[in-house]
């Protein structure tokens, strides 16, 4: 946008969760499952956005809880807003001023996806600006269910014994987005995530133009090159000992008697050298074996070659 102001940041804030999802889905669990199982992760390495994160949402230091604060502040400004976010971040290297202006009238920070330069005009006013309470009884009594179940009034907690409720604090726009955000957050954290990666082919929204530059631009500061380069040198399929013995015994050309005697892992790891598998294509850990991208496929193409070829001696018996 030519003017980025608190509807941009609510939105780069959210892409900014969004991101923060992705890495931890994509990255952390995959080393935390290599720690696990003693497998080496020194070679996974990838860009966190936690930094960035709490730049604007840590209690009290992060920007919008300095201008949630600034909000309850007599004749608070957006200026006197602006300036504190510049001396609590002062050092930090993703909070910028911007060139032209004084500390009073914006800031820039450095999204995940590419610089934003916001101008902080107007803020306190838009985050003042309650929904009128006729209307969010209009729609808490709504006919609609999901409308009255949107604007139901949470349950209040009960007050701690010899202690009275205290009045109402100050809640603005904001402090209902980050609410809403952490209730899609939590969502999404006990579900089976998939991302959908979405790039603009240009910049000058025209169609049947594809600019290498500005896609590669986005493929990098999205983390899918990352994505793509650890699963290219990494394990991203695994399975426990009893699986993989469970799937693939039926591949051992040898005396089964003295194969089944052996422990899951001793196993796994003779029906690895006996097909051949490369060093280089898996890990044994204590409880899983990891592997290669596509590693996994081609052996259970050798197992369903190995089914075929079986069930044609069957019928040829049976005839």
């Amino acid at each position: 946008f030519v003017n980025n102001s608190l509807e941009q940041l609510c939105i780069n804030f959210a892409n900014e969760k969004l991101q923060a999802l992705f890495t931890r889905a994509v990255f952390k669990e995959t080393i935390e499952a290599y720690k696990q199982d003693g497998i080496d992760a020194a070679e996974i390495t990838f860009t966190d956005n936690a930094e960035l994160l709490k730049l604007i949402e840590a209690p009290q230091t992060g920007v919008l809880s300095i201008l949630s604060e600034e909000c309850l502040v007599p004749k608070g400004s957006d200026g006197a807003f602006c300036e504190k976010v510049h001396e609590k971040h002062a050092k930090s290297k993703l909070l910028t001023r911007v060139k032209g202006k004084s500390a009073s009238q914006g800031f820039g920070i450095a999204h995940f996806a590419g610089p934003v330069t916001y101008s902080t005009e107007n803020w306190l006013d838009k985050n003042k600006d309650p929904l009128s309470g006729d209307l969010e009884d209009l729609m808490r009594f709504s006919g609609n269910a999901l409308l009255a179940e949107i604007f139901a009034e949470p349950e209040a907690a009960a007050p701690a014994p010899g202690r009275k409720f205290k009045s109402t604090a100050f809640k603005g726009v904001i402090n209902t987005f980050q609410s809403q955000l952490k209730d899609l957050v939590s969502v999404l954290e006990q579900s089976s995530l998939h991302f959908v990666r979405c790039f603009k082919p240009n910049d000058k929204k025209v169609p049947d133009l594809c600019e290498t530059e500005v896609v590669a631009r986005q493929l990098h500061t999205s983390g899918v090159l990352d994505a793509l380069r650890v699963a290219r040198t990494g394990f991203p399929d695994r399975q426990p000992f009893a699986d993989f013995c469970g799937t693939f015994a039926a591949l051992y050309k040898g005396d089964r008697d003295v194969f089944d005697a052996k422990p899951e892992k001793e196993r796994c790891v003779l029906l690895l050298k006996q097909l051949e598998v490369p060093a280089d294509k898996y890990r044994v850990g204590k409880e899983r074996i990891f592997f290669a991208s596509g590693m996994l496929s081609l052996l259970r193409e050798k197992r369903v070659a190995l089914m075929a070829s079986v069930a044609i001696l069957l019928q040829a018996g049976a005839r």
